[in-house]
């Protein structure tokens, strides 16, 4: 069975090999076919700096002769592509371009020179390759607007519009959307990213109970709590870092003596999570970018509204089938409210000491490390749901900033407490948002009991990457757990390797668990801060019987100095509720053309 995994992972990748015969005389004459650079240095690598700067150079002026760029769009009197944006925008395909080259060595140290080649035909691959990745950004946003997620499909969309401005023809470019309809897409990005602005509302809530400089704001898109975006104020003095706001509520800080009328920039550009795409930043840094006017609103921070929400404590049954509700819930959840009270208060006060008894041994390990999870503070607790199954109670959606000094990074998060069957609190996480628990609850042919064990399942999964929990990571994966992790290289595609596109490559890293341990210890000890953030998630129930399910996903992992964004996929049974078992993980970059994104139908 492993060795079949294994070949269907692999049965995609072919060896792909470009050598040339030609001498170095030939290719300089042959200037229909090559382009190339020589450098001369004392030591290697500056004569090969010098080299790739006279290939670079050449390669600039090809690309610009070639690059027809129109005007896109006017923002007070100037270009959305500038004139003087154009030398950036030819430099992020040359850059590109040069990770394909090849290198000979004329002369070695001292007094180095080097010669550097490449076909020309690559650099017409490399427009393609564009041209794909901005049909994959727009189907990926579309999907997000679908499901009305907002921050992602603005994200996206607005990435695949800047993309556009890159390219030599971007008139040219038409996609089919999901109805069919045919799509110019110059014009109908910049619509999409309209519509979804104009159907963005904010109100003021009112001030935080912990803090009288922190005000609360409440989001809605299409008349409904928003499920996540991100968004900056300006305080009168200055912009703020980028806040976060999660299922219709978010925060603004505000300065003494800040005006009662605050002004919101709703985020669209996404220049700070542009890392987890390499091509996606060089352009955004390249080109002037486009204001979207709707995208700023006034919020009036002193008027009180009747959309406010009051600080009672409710119990909803909205995410959970009504028969999971037991008959003794009001008994439940009002001695489940007497321990969050005391809870709220603690963090509020930052007091904790007195809180220990309401935990487990391990429950309040977990909680102290979510406590220094950065710079944690309490949002909102207006919202929290109290529900009960089997043994297990659980208080979801305590509302939580934490906050990473040396970046000012923010995250706002839903705190879901576990209690255990003697209604103390034995795990804390990170919770799914409102519609991912929702579409997992709607799943008709699967008991309650499943859809339970698939939520906590992915709450404890993306809270350990979170709080750095290596030990239940390394518990939760099995000792002969398949892991495969695939990753863009720009270069000449080697074995193991499947080919994506014009110039670039998925290489496929198989890992076993000893190794993927070690490696994400290392990135844990390095980084100040993980976040994991799930989206499009599709469940499977595989095979028969037993609960052995495949769950596809789209992940934005973030880190202190690095991200990424792809397609997740874990096998995980489930059987053991208490000790769920990871069978198989993989990771892809992006969809691939022939077999798309790796799934249960891989194994």
């Amino acid at each position: 069975m492993r060795h079949k995994i294994i070949l269907t992972l692999f049965m995609y990748c072919c060896v792909h090999q470009w050598g040339m015969a030609q001498s170095i005389d030939e290719i300089r004459h042959n200037t229909d076919e090559y382009m190339y650079g020589e450098g001369w240095g004392e030591t290697l690598k500056i004569a090969d700096n010098a080299a790739l700067a006279s290939l670079i150079s050449k390669i600039s002026v090809t690309v610009r002769n070639d690059f027809t760029s129109v005007e896109l769009e006017k923002t007070e009197g100037q270009n959305f592509v500038s004139e003087t944006s154009y030398n950036s925008i030819i430099k992020t395909y040359s850059q590109s371009t040069l990770t394909n080259t090849e290198r000979m060595i004329l002369k070695n140290e001292p007094d180095a020179h080097v010669f550097r080649y490449i076909k020309k035909s690559e650099i017409n691959r490399i427009f393609e390759g564009r041209k794909n990745k901005i049909y994959e950004l727009t189907s990926i946003a579309e999907t997000a607007d679908e499901q009305d997620q907002v921050g992602d499909a603005l994200r996206y969309y607005y990435w695949a519009y800047v993309l556009l401005s890159s390219m030599r023809y971007p008139n040219e470019l038409v996609y089919e959307d999901v109805t069919g309809s045919k799509q110019l897409l110059i014009t109908w990005l910049p619509f999409k990213i309209e519509s979804i602005l104009s159907d963005i509302s904010v109100y003021y809530k009112g001030r935080s109970i912990t803090d009288e400089n922190v005000v609360e704001l409440k989001f809605n898109y299409k008349g409904k709590p928003i499920r996540s975006f991100e968004y900056t104020c300006f305080d009168g003095v200055d912009w703020s870092n980028i806040y976060g706001a999660k299922d219709g509520v978010g925060i603004i800080e505000l300065r003494p003596h800040s005006p009662e009328k605050i002004q919101l920039k709703y985020e669209y550009e996404y220049y700070g999570e542009s890392m987890v795409d390499s091509e996606v930043n060089e352009v955004l840094n390249s080109v002037q970018g486009k204001i979207f006017k709707k995208a700023y609103t006034l919020v009036d921070i002193n008027k009180d509204v009747s959309i406010a929400l009051s600080d009672s404590v409710s119990i909803n049954e909205v995410n959970f089938s009504k028969s999971i509700i037991q008959e003794d819930t009001i008994r439940i959840v009002h001695k489940l409210k007497g321990v969050m009270d005391k809870v709220v208060d603690a963090i509020t006060a930052k007091q904790y000491q007195d809180i220990k008894e309401c935990f487990t041994e391990e429950g309040y390990q977990i909680f102290e490390k979510l406590l220094k999870y950065g710079k944690a503070y309490l949002v909102d607790k207006s919202n929290v749901v109290f529900t009960s199954f089997g043994d297990e109670s659980y208080c979801r959606n305590l509302m939580m900033s934490f906050t990473f000094g040396s970046r000012k990074q923010k995250f706002l998060e839903n705190v879901t407490f576990t209690f255990d069957k003697d209604k103390k609190i034995s795990n804390v996480t990170f919770g799914l948002d409102k519609q991912a628990i929702s579409d997992i609850m709607e799943k008709e042919a699967w008991d309650n009991i499943s859809k339970i064990q698939l939520i906590n399942f992915l709450e404890n999964y993306r809270t350990a990457y979170a709080l750095k929990r290596i030990d239940y990571i390394s518990t939760v994966f099995s000792d002969d757990a398949l892991i495969v992790t695939g990753r863009v290289v720009k270069r000449m595609a080697m074995e193991n390797e499947k080919i994506l596109g014009e110039n670039r490559y998925v290489e496929f890293i198989r890992q076993n668990k000893q190794d993927y341990i070690k490696r994400l210890n290392h990135v844990f000890s390095q980084n100040e801060y993980v976040n994991v953030k799930f989206a499009n998630t599709d469940l499977t129930k595989m095979g028969r019987s037993g609960e052995l399910y495949g769950i596809q996903l789209r992940q934005d992992y973030y880190s202190t100095y690095y991200g990424d964004s792809g397609y997740l996929f874990l096998m995980v049974d489930l059987n053991n509720p208490e000790k769920p078992i990871i069978h198989v993980r993989t990771w892809q970059p992006e969809r691939d053309p022939n077999f798309g994104i790796i799934g249960p139908g891989h194994f």
